[in-house]
């Protein structure tokens, strides 16, 4: 219908310009051609900026938005505006704001694991839901004499790389916690069998026994395990944790690198 409107403006004009100059259409049809189309092109492009430029602003929102879900600190956002994006992105950057507060304060700074806090709410969370599960309470051995020999930052780069051979030998749904020094826990969320956890705790023992390379020194650790399940072995977060602890210290002392059940 607009095409259609156009070329009846066009011919009414074309006709007025015949009837009333002494120059027919090319005093009247060709300016007004051409001011249509450097019209329709300033439309356009026009129109191609406000795109990019929104589009930019979109970018800069959803990848803001993504960093607050998966509760990472991304970059603030600063759009320069005075409109509801600015208020959207103000929004985004406080929620990841509170999210970088809530991580710092449930996780170990060294190893990007959760902490001491963070696994003992989750215990008492599911244990408030009475879901069955296992922890492991997991000792070093061998990582003093590594700190005393080749120093605190071998000492840390060792921390990281246990941490990461525990992470690859749990679920999506488990949880890896450093604890303090060198003790970690892994809660197993719904996991009870006995074989499992023995499968488990060899993997555990398998993957801390590889011997890493930390500033060209081939490096190797073991573990000592304790395992304690719920509800079989404690009522509460605190009762089970200190089950798997002292199963820990039984394996400890029966020779180290190993792992022990409370019951």
């Amino acid at each position: 219908m607009a095409m259609i409107a156009l070329i009846v403006l066009l011919q009414a004009v074309n006709f007025l310009a015949i009837r009333l100059t002494p120059y027919g259409t090319k005093f009247v049809f060709i300016p007004l051609f051409l001011g249509v189309v450097l019209g329709l092109g300033a439309a356009y492009y026009f129109a191609r900026y406000l795109s990019d430029d929104i589009r930019g602003v979109l970018k800069k929102l959803i990848n803001g938005a993504r960093a607050a879900e998966h509760g990472e600190k991304g970059d603030p956002i600063n759009l320069a505006r005075h409109d509801e994006f600015e208020a959207l992105a103000d929004a985004i950057n406080g929620l990841m704001d509170r999210d970088k507060a809530i991580r710092d304060a449930n996780e170990d700074p060294l190893t990007g694991l959760a902490n001491r806090r963070y696994i003992m709410q989750r215990l008492d969370y599911f244990i408030g839901q009475q879901v069955p599960l296992a922890v492991m309470f997991i000792d070093l051995d061998g990582f003093k004499p590594i700190n005393d020999e080749y120093g605190h930052d071998a000492g840390d780069e060792a921390l990281k790389i246990v941490a990461e051979r525990m992470t690859a030998c749990t679920r999506e749904s488990d949880i890896v916690a450093r604890i303090g020094g060198d003790e970690f826990i892994i809660l197993f969320k719904g996991l009870e069998d006995e074989e499992v956890l023995k499968e488990r705790a060899d993997k555990v023992l398998e993957m801390v026994g590889t011997p890493m390379w930390i500033d060209g020194n081939r490096l190797r650790m073991g573990a000592s395990i304790g395992i304690a399940v719920y509800p079989k072995d404690g009522e509460d977060s605190e009762s089970i944790v200190n089950a798997s602890d002292e199963a820990m210290y039984a394996a400890k002392q029966g020779g180290k690198n190993a792992y022990r059940f409370y019951s």
